[in-house]
């Protein structure tokens, strides 16, 4: 038995009165951290979640509020921040964990919970007046952030740890995540955990990839000059020659900056062909990648292969898929072939993605469902495993004990493998690295897995496929 995880016979004990001193509290202004809050007990215990799949709505528990000693239990209130268009994941998702958590409720069990969402902010400034009215005027006690944007989940990360609440985000790479922590920052955060994947684990799955088809080979990278193609074009791993040397003798023969809008794609073909780039990696929003892509058609420029970001996440970004050729690549962070289960549920990755497909009578899914599911499931285990869900110090030490086997993979907050990093390294160790897989569009049905150098013990489709 995991030595930071309680005996589960106490999950089982009755739940009793909690005041609601800390809503109040924050609603007058004062942070967590210089006033503590006033508490009968400390003895409250997640067990059933309610939640609202409509953005900006809050739901409670169905069950009436329990009452001990002649004094209700204060909720356990939970926002949940969006900045990726993700609102059928969020729906689905979100009625999985309310489904999965009713099973487990116990009639003696007084705890309740509330779920506020809201909807994806157009700016950093933005995102932050909202963490901080979930915080101040809404009262949650924890907060959970979904972005794809590392600067994005690095401002929700900091505006917790302003307001003391512990917090939980995912998707944005780890390595810029990190980045933009300490640019906002001179402190090491202590409420606020992150997990997902680095930018360098992409390119090693490219390469894992690109290696079926060739020793070495010279490597063409095109993104769009708009946020995420900035971010990634920043990275050391698109600008240190001797990271690329030490891949395999990989050489980074060309970098494109078309404008995310651009029509002619001509001038980018031409300096990609007069650099010989025989691989190509891109990153490009859906129809601005049609249109590159059709003209290297035109043109008659066709690489050994070409991985493809950012037209995965929904049915309109397929569709652009859909109708192009079979074999071009991507990377994986998560799979309905990954053999992993919720800890919730104990459904697995393939039944998760299967029950999505179905319920919205769609032929795909998005990666994005693997992330967001893990995020309540790592919630609910700490908020179960905490001396008190209502102290964020504790909820913050059950985070940061976090030992737990999700969809996505396993969870533990060490820092693992991201100190010795030679491209992303970081010194934060409330961050875990999530597994990143190769694939290809086969069949225009789905994505198969064509290298797991990252996970072996995930089985491949088949070998990597030239597009020549």
């Amino acid at each position: 038995m995991n030595k930071h995880r309680p005996n589960s016979k106490r999950l089982l004990q009755p739940t009793l009165a909690i005041s609601d001193s800390g809503a109040s509290r924050r609603a007058a202004g004062v942070h967590r951290k210089t006033t503590p809050v006033d508490r009968h007990s400390r003895r409250s215990v997640l067990r059933c979640i309610a939640a609202a799949g409509a953005t900006g709505l809050a739901a409670t528990s169905p069950l009436g509020a329990p009452f001990v000693h002649g004094q209700a239990v204060r909720k356990i209130t939970i926002g949940y921040v969006h900045s990726t268009p993700t609102a059928m994941v969020d729906r689905y998702i979100i009625d999985k964990v309310l489904a999965a958590t009713r099973q487990q409720v116990r009639p003696e069990t007084g705890g309740r919970f509330q779920l506020v969402i809201r909807t994806p902010a157009p700016s950093p400034s933005t995102l932050q007046e909202k963490v901080e009215a979930l915080i101040i005027r809404q009262g949650c006690d924890m907060i959970l952030g979904m972005a794809s944007n590392p600067l994005h989940t690095a401002v929700i990360a900091a505006e917790c740890e302003r307001q003391a609440i512990p917090c939980l985000t995912t998707l944005a790479t780890i390595g810029e995540h990190a980045q933009h922590w300490h640019a906002r920052s001179e402190y090491l955060p202590r409420y606020s955990f992150h997990f997902s994947y680095l930018l360098s684990d992409v390119m090693r799955a490219c390469f894992a990839m690109y290696r079926q088809l060739a020793t070495h080979g010279r490597v063409g990278f095109v993104a769009s000059r708009d946020q995420q193609g900035d971010s990634w074009a920043r990275q050391r791993a698109l600008t240190d020659p001797r990271w690329w040397e030490n891949e395999g003798r990989w050489t980074l023969a060309h970098v494109a900056r078309p404008a995310a809008s651009a029509v002619d794609y001509q001038p980018v073909i031409a300096s990609l062909r007069a650099a010989g780039a025989d691989f190509l990696a891109t990153t490009m929003p859906p129809e601005a990648f049609r249109r590159f892509w059709r003209q290297c058609q035109d043109y008659g420029f066709r690489p050994q292969a070409l991985t493809v970001a950012r037209i995965e996440e929904d049915s309109a970004s397929l569709r652009v898929l859909a109708g192009l050729q079979d074999n071009l690549a991507t990377t994986l962070g998560w799979s309905p072939h990954f053999l992993t289960q919720s800890s919730l549920s104990q459904e697995t990755s393939a039944s998760i993605a299967a029950g999505f497909m179905e319920r919205y009578g769609v032929g795909w899914w998005p990666q994005s469902l693997g992330y967001a599911h893990a995020l309540f499931e790592i919630a609910v285990d700490a908020l179960q495993r905490s001396a008190d869900p209502l102290d964020p110090e504790k909820v913050a030490l059950a985070i940061a004990a976090t030992d737990r086997s999700t969809v996505l993979g396993h969870i533990r907050f060490d820092g693992a493998g991201l100190q010795d990093d030679p491209i992303d390294n970081t010194q934060l160790r409330q961050l875990c690295r999530t597994l990143m897989l190769g694939a290809q569009w086969h069949d225009g049905l789905s994505w198969a897995i064509t290298s797991n150098r990252q996970a072996p013990w995930i089985p491949a489709h088949h070998r990597m496929r030239s597009l020549r």
